[in-house]
């Protein structure tokens, strides 16, 4: 027996309520979705507000840590000290409290990743931290500095960058969700709108409900929210976020929260680095201030040098004239009461050796002058010959030996022929001849043998190198440094002046345009480095 036709209501009502079912079933479904959504999206808020905020602590507080170093190096006041010690201490213990809570909020392995780099970092940073502390509690400032430019800095610098890379990464994240939230919003929207062409009225009502509970959970426009978003993502905090009267709960209020925090840490970071500036302005000051008193102590203790060797010649010179003045009343005396021969002989003997003395000591005073005046080196003595290095090094040699015929050491050229230079002959010429001449006196015993050897290379860069060696008694530890120091010598009344090497240093770094070193300890000898710049060197 066949059913009866549907009719047209019945058809309609079927149709409708079939509609209606499927509008409700997807709306129910939709909805729930969303909620799941809004859940996991406040969840997520309230793991990575404190994250962020626990970033920023601790960025802060390493500042605050990297300050308290810098301030106790450049003030040395025990009451500061003290006090930045305790800020160390402090800022330290906060650092671990927020380490251990990013532990258990950090998720996701890149950020787990950055966590176990960061723990690494830690570690050595806090060992070198001790260190430090250490050395402060024993007075060695100089150590401690250095421990902190050449290690304490380095670990910072990645401490930050870590800290930097770890608070992008969970911003990157909070962009994620607002982006989700975003396409959710979209897509409920679509799906309400399409179903609303079958059902008008039923999904004018569901959209309104899901509208405003979205609203409601995103605390605005989700384009609003999705552009503040986007705008704390790219660090542009300056824009207010406009909330609804009453709300403490909805996404724009957690991200107006966030945005709050964000600015407080901007402007202390802000305040950090000009305080670091104003140091490092400090430090400038300071260091151009030791700068010029190393200077006027230079200029004093070179007075004080040339004072001490012309005395001695001076001196001499004043006793000679005051004897030669007291024979020749003496003399006078004698001619008037009757001048015999041995009398005239002892005072010819007196005025002759007088004379040589006062001549002696003048010839002494006049190579002092002279070695004075080589002391300025005139930077603009640009005149430049082409010659060959071997050759200079034979002459040098020659002039040396000329100077100290009986010494029993040999000189030896070990400069091979070819080698031609193109510079300033007769200062390099002196330089070779000094150093020559200095390792005669000072690198054998009297009546010791030895061999003092001249060699000369180009390197890898171009530059020229000129060694002279010798096997002598070599320098000790504490004279090395003060080789190139004006008047300084080891033979102090021997007829030294203590010039020598260093006018090798003035023509070396100031004609020449190169450097000069010594390389020496007690029993192998010394080596006399040259170092000139490419350009000398004449294919």
């Amino acid at each position: 027996m066949r059913r009866p036709p549907l009719r047209i209501g019945q058809r309609l009502a079927l149709g409708y309520g079939l509609v209606i079912l499927l509008l409700v079933a997807t709306t129910v479904i939709r909805v729930t979705r969303l909620r799941l959504l809004s859940n996991a999206t406040q969840e997520a808020l309230g793991q990575q507000l404190p994250t962020l905020q626990a970033v920023a602590q601790v960025t802060t507080d390493l500042g605050v840590i990297a300050r308290a170093m810098r301030s106790i190096l450049l003030m040395d006041d025990a009451s500061v000290s003290e006090r930045e010690l305790a800020d160390i201490t402090a800022a330290s213990q906060r650092i671990e409290h927020n380490r251990a809570r990013l532990r258990q909020w950090v998720r996701g392995e890149e950020g787990r990743l950055l966590l176990d780099e960061i723990d690494v970092v830690h570690s050595a940073y806090g060992v070198n931290q001790e260190d430090f502390i250490r050395l402060l509690g024993e007075r060695q400032l100089g150590e401690a500095r250095n421990l902190l430019v050449v290690d304490l800095h380095g670990y910072q610098a990645s401490y930050f960058e870590l800290l930097d890379r770890l608070s992008r990464q969970q911003e990157q994240q909070m962009a994620d969700i607002s982006r989700r939230v975003e396409q959710s919003a979209q897509q409920a929207r679509l799906w309400l709108t399409g179903f609303a062409a079958l059902a008008v009225l039923l999904s004018i009502a569901v959209t309104a409900w899901v509208t405003r509970y979205l609203l409601r959970k995103l605390g605005g426009e989700p384009d609003y929210a999705a552009t503040v978003a986007r705008q704390i993502a790219v660090g542009n905090l300056a824009p207010g976020i406009e909330l609804a009267k009453g709300d403490h709960s909805s996404l724009l209020f957690a991200m107006s929260a966030m945005r709050d925090a964000l600015i407080e840490r901007d402007a202390e970071l802000r305040g950090a680095n000009r305080d670091l500036a104003h140091h490092l302005d400090t430090l400038r000051q300071t260091q151009a201030e030791l700068v010029r008193s190393e200077k006027i102590a230079a200029l004093g203790n070179l007075v004080v040098g040339v004072a001490h060797e012309l005395n001695t010649p001076i001196g001499n010179c004043t006793l000679a004239a005051s004897t030669l003045q007291e024979e020749a009343q003496h003399f006078g005396r004698s001619v008037q009461q009757g001048l015999t021969r041995s009398g005239l002989q002892g005072h010819l003997t007196q005025v002759q050796a007088s004379t040589e003395l006062l001549l002696r000591n003048l010839e002494r005073a006049t190579g002092l002058v002279d070695s004075f005046k080589r002391l300025a080196v005139d930077k603009n003595d640009t005149q430049r010959h082409r010659f060959e290095l071997a050759a200079l090094v034979d002459q040098a040699c020659t002039e040396a030996r000329a100077q100290h015929p009986h010494h029993p050491a040999t000189l030896h050229n070990g400069v091979a022929g070819g080698l031609w230079l193109d510079c300033q002959r007769g200062p390099l010429a002196q330089v070779l001849t000094q150093l020559l001449t200095n390792a005669l006196l000072h690198a054998f015993a009297p009546g010791q043998a030895g061999d003092v050897k001249v060699t000369a290379q180009v390197l890898l860069d171009g530059v020229l190198e000129i060694e002279v060696s010798d096997n002598g008694v070599g320098v000790p530890d504490n004279d090395l440094p003060r080789l190139f120091d004006p008047f300084f010598t080891t033979k102090l009344g021997s007829g030294s002046s203590g010039l020598g090497l260093h006018i090798c240093f003035n023509i070396v770094t100031g004609i020449l345009g190169g450097q000069i070193d010594a390389q020496s300890s007690p029993g192998p000898g010394c080596r006399m480095r040259i170092r000139l710049p490419k350009e000398v060197v004449s294919d």
